[in-house]
Parts: C-alpha cells; structure tokens; sequence
C-alpha cells in the first residue's frame, strides 16, 4: 500500500513518557486487517507506521563516518559510504490501554474508504477495543512504529484473567509477534540477497580461473573507493582517525566536534553547499575559531581532489564489466555510458589511470596464447 495515509495517535498518560495525553500524526506505510476467528470475524485491524527524518540537520553529537556496507549472502563489499548515523534504535516496548470504539471510528473518518471500513467492521457491535501501540528505543511519540487494534484477544490469552495481566499480556504478545515479523522479514532479505549476490557473481566474478587465488575484485574495487573518498572528505577522515585513537573524554570531545566541522566542509567542497545543521549548533558558526580555521587549511588538502573520470572508472568497473575489457573496448564502453564524446577518453589513457587508482584487470596482460594446431580431426 503506498504511503499515502496519516494518522493520530492518541498516547495514554504516562509518566515514563513524560509526555500525558500528547498526539502525534504519522505516516502509514502499510495497513492490515486478521481473523482469528472461525467465523470469519475481523479480529485484528494494525498500521505501520513510516520513520519520521529528523527535520533538525546534522548534529555534533552524531556520528558521522565513512562506512563498507557488505552484500549480505555472499560477503563481499558493495559500497562505501558517508553516513550521518542518528543513533540506532534499539529494544522493543508495548503499551495496550482500552478505547472506547467511537475513538477508532473518529481517528479513522477522514481516511480512504478501504481503512474507514475495516474500521467500522472492526467496531461492529463491540464495547471496547484494546489498542497496543508499539515502538523501538526511548518511549517517546517519535519512536512509535506502529498501533494494534483488537477487537477480539488472541486465541492464546489464557482464560480468568483480571484486566491489568489481560493488557500486559497483549502488549507482551504484541512485542513477540513483532519481534518474529522482524526475524522472518531479515531472513527473507538475506535469502534474496544471497539469490542477487551469487547472480552478480556468476555474471561478474570476483576472481577467474587465470587470476592468482588472492585475487578479489569487489574488495578491490571498495579499497579504491576508500582512497578516493578519503581524498575527497579529507577533513571528516583526519577527524575519525584522530576520534578512533582518542583516550581521554576531553579529546574525544574534541574531535567529535572536529568531525561535525570537518563533515560540514567537505561536504560544501563535495556538493556545493553545506548540509542542513541544526539550527541551535549552527549559531556563532561562522565566528568559531575551530571553524575558520579548517575552512582556511581546506584548500591546501585538495590538491588531489579525484576527477569525475575517476569516479566514472570506478562506478562502472564492475556492474559495467571495465575490468574484463580490451583497451579498444573500454575506450568505446567508457564514452557511450557517460555521454562523452566518441574517442573523448582513449583506452590506454583509461587503462593507464585505472592502474593508477589501483583498480586491477581481469584480462591477462601479455601476448595471448597461441593454439597448438591439432591433427587429431585429418
């Protein structure tokens, strides 16, 4: 279902929260409706719920590092990234409270027609409804993934229960439900990806048979793109060295914010503007010491800043086969995939800066063999 929905949460008092009867309105993802009855009777109606981005822009307290995201099924690298990590979520909570059913009906009046019906299906002739919201992380509004509305219980709700245990057991059922749903939906990601790798291996290997058995061209590839990267983020790689080997709290201090400085920097240089900074931090930017004064080193570590044709080598090395081609063919490939003019780039100028970089051939170097004449067949 596409993304098209929102929603009012209505979250209960609660003093963990520390936000009583607050309302968020979030994006559905994605809407569902269970039976668990014989008869056929709508049990069960659920929303997902999308993330919400953090309109505030990067922060100093942010980690902010290059990183080698690796394919899953086979191991082997796949790209090298910059990323801005807000923090990972982790542990998963529930909390089930009791609605009256006019408050489903009232949240659900102004959506589409399918959502507005499973609702009044859901109600139809209840009393009550048992809502379980759901969430990852600190159990504020923003973390909330997702509501549970029940009409009926699930079957395995044990019988003589008082109210209080009857709700906690929901939730608690709610968070393994969920807990198995993330589990199944990994497995199923890894197993597709495993299906995509060996495809992608069996199309471009990583290593041929004429080749040393050291030999990797993926890892090869993402070393490349390392350096390079490291050229072209100077400042944010300094700083994440010099982060990884602090030891006291007043360096890593320091060079957690020499990061945050050194991200915003090399990001104007890479894309012509800075990112979006939260708009607290961003005050008295302009007159900070730390600040100006990297901005004035900059100019002189980007002497090497890597060309667009070394990117373009590097992007199409693999999913485009340059590593598996002739001079003559990667001269014609190389200006047909990226616009240029035909003979723009020559092949062993290509070849030449491939080598350069410290990208490897697949095609043996040398004289080809030559084939023995065979009389067998006269």
């Amino acid at each position: 279902m596409n993304p098209i929905e929102k929603t009012v949460v209505v979250v209960p008092i609660n003093e963990e929260i520390g936000e009583p009867n607050a309302y968020v309105e979030r994006q559905i993802c994605d809407w569902r409706t269970y039976k668990y009855e014989e008869n056929g009777e709508m049990s069960l109606l659920r929303f997902n719920f999308a993330q919400l981005p953090d309109p505030r822009g990067v922060s100093k307290t942010q980690s902010i590092r290059p990183l080698q995201i690796y394919h899953g099924g086979t191991g082997k690298h796949s790209e090298v990234v910059i990323a801005v990590i807000s923090g990972i979520r982790r542990g998963l909570w529930a909390r089930s409270r009791c609605v009256p059913p006019e408050m489903v009906l009232k949240r659900c009046k102004h959506f589409q027609a399918p959502i507005h019906d499973a609702a009044k299906e859901l109600i139809c002739n209840k009393n009550e409804i048992v809502e379980v919201t759901v969430g990852k992380g600190a159990r504020t509004n923003r973390n909330i993934d997702g509501v549970f509305l029940f009409s009926v219980p699930p079957p395995e709700l044990p019988p003589n229960m008082s109210e209080q245990d009857r709700l906690n057991f929901m939730a608690d059922w709610v968070c393994d439900f969920v807990d198995r749903e993330g589990k199944e939906q990994l497995q199923k990601l890894n197993s597709e990806a495993k299906v995509r790798d060996e495809k992608a291996l069996s199309d471009s290997p990583a290593q041929f048979p004429h080749e040393d058995p050291e030999i990797d061209h993926y890892k090869n590839r993402a070393e490349v793109i390392w350096t390079l990267l490291r050229r072209q983020w100077p400042l944010l790689f300094r700083a994440n060295d010099n982060l990884s080997k602090a030891k006291s709290e007043a360096e890593r201090n320091h060079w957690q914010k020499q990061v945050w400085l050194g991200y915003i920097i090399d990001h104007q240089s890479v894309f012509g503007h800075s990112p979006e900074i939260r708009q607290e931090e961003a005050i008295g930017l302009w007159c900070d010491e730390e600040y100006l004064a990297l901005i004035r080193e900059s100019p002189e570590l980007r002497d090497e800043n890597p060309e667009k044709r070394s990117w373009e080598l590097v992007n199409g090395w693999i999913c485009k086969g340059y590593y598996r081609m002739s001079e003559i063919e990667l001269e014609a490939a190389f200006n047909r995939d990226w616009n240029h003019k035909p003979g723009l780039h020559k092949g062993n100028t290509l070849a030449k800066h491939a080598r350069q970089l410290g990208l490897r051939f697949a095609v043996p170097r040398g004289r080809k063999e030559i084939r023995k004449f065979d009389d067998s067949a006269l």
